[in-house]
């Protein structure tokens, strides 16, 4: 499918008391390369929580775009770098997981699927049908200058996503940067550096 928006998304936790974190969502124009970022404080220091909590931000964010630009339907992309949630939005969820009691998912193996209420939220605006995702994963904290870009960019086609060097070198920086504002939107930054974050050069 043509992408409509692409959007980075990450979850940052604090490791200093009172515990809490972050999430970022990087929403990025995949024609100018253009970007916006949305980022907040959230009452948890649970990374996977978080983690997923950027994707739902980010397809509930993208469906206010699709409103606004008055479309009918928004074709997104969302990378992240935590692993199983991608593993889950892809197949588990439609493929593997026991659906059946809806105020009880649970995995193959029985266990409860934790999270459950965030990943609710995201099928409510899925099965709308406005939004159609596309969800990829990306390894966490990469640098354009230590990362073979070659082998970055067959990752990526692994994922369905075919990408130049220059895009590729895009996509890792727009990584990093949702990295810095997780961290940024759990007060991480000023609480500790007292300092807003760093610009990506």
């Amino acid at each position: 499918m043509d992408i409509d928006l692409i959007v980075f998304t990450d979850g940052s936790a604090q490791i200093h008391k009172p515990q809490y974190g972050g999430y970022s969502c990087v929403f990025v124009d995949p024609r100018s390369l253009l970007f916006t970022v949305v980022y907040d404080n959230v009452n948890s220091d649970k990374i996977p929580f978080l983690e997923l909590f950027a994707i739902y931000k980010a397809i509930y964010h993208a469906n206010e775009i699709r409103k606004s630009r008055k479309l009918k339907t928004i074709n997104i992309l969302i990378i992240s770098d935590h692993k199983n949630h991608v593993m889950a939005l892809n197949d588990w969820m439609w493929n593997v997981w026991d659906l059946s009691d809806y105020d009880n998912w649970k995995k193959k193996s029985g266990e409860t699927v934790k999270n459950q209420e965030i990943f609710k939220d995201i099928v409510k605006i899925l099965n709308k049908g406005k939004v159609n995702l596309k969800i990829a994963h990306i390894n966490s904290h990469l640098k354009p200058q230590k990362t073979d870009i070659e082998e970055f960019c067959v990752h990526m086609s692994d994922n369905g996503i075919e990408l130049t060097p220059h895009t590729a070198e895009a996509f890792i920086r727009f990584n990093q940067l949702a990295d810095v504002y997780a961290k940024y939107g759990g007060n991480y930054y000023t609480k500790k550096y007292k300092k807003s974050p760093v610009k990506l050069r």
